[in-house]
């Protein structure tokens, strides 16, 4: 599969993203999730998609934690959270849980 970039949005019964997703992991390079209610994690296989350079998530009210291998996301140029407030909480500059995973970091309410 050759996809690069894919919008996931407003599928309020997702609680995971697909494990087909897992096949492009030499080619996604954006992936943006937004609206979705259900969404309580993020697998740990993302960290598989070694090309991902942009992740946006926003308005997934029930995430509450990245993945532990984010620091595996060599490609991760810009990670865009907003609207997810126990994300954003466990994501705090140098208080969060956390904090540890990121690369680069964007906030909006």
């Amino acid at each position: 599969m050759r996809l690069r970039e894919l919008f996931v949005r407003r599928l309020p019964q997702l609680e995971s993203l697909p494990k087909w997703l897992k096949g492009s992991a030499n080619t996604l390079q954006f992936l943006r999730i937004t609206d979705c209610e259900n969404l309580a994690v993020l697998p740990e296989w993302l960290s598989d998609l070694s090309s991902l350079r942009k992740l946006q998530i926003s308005d997934c009210r029930k995430l509450s934690s990245l993945p532990e291998a984010m620091d595996q996301l060599t490609a991760l140029r810009e990670l865009e959270i907003a609207y997810c407030p126990e994300l954003r909480r466990n994501c705090e500059q140098e208080v969060g849980k956390d904090w540890g995973k990121m690369v680069k970091f964007t906030f909006r309410d």
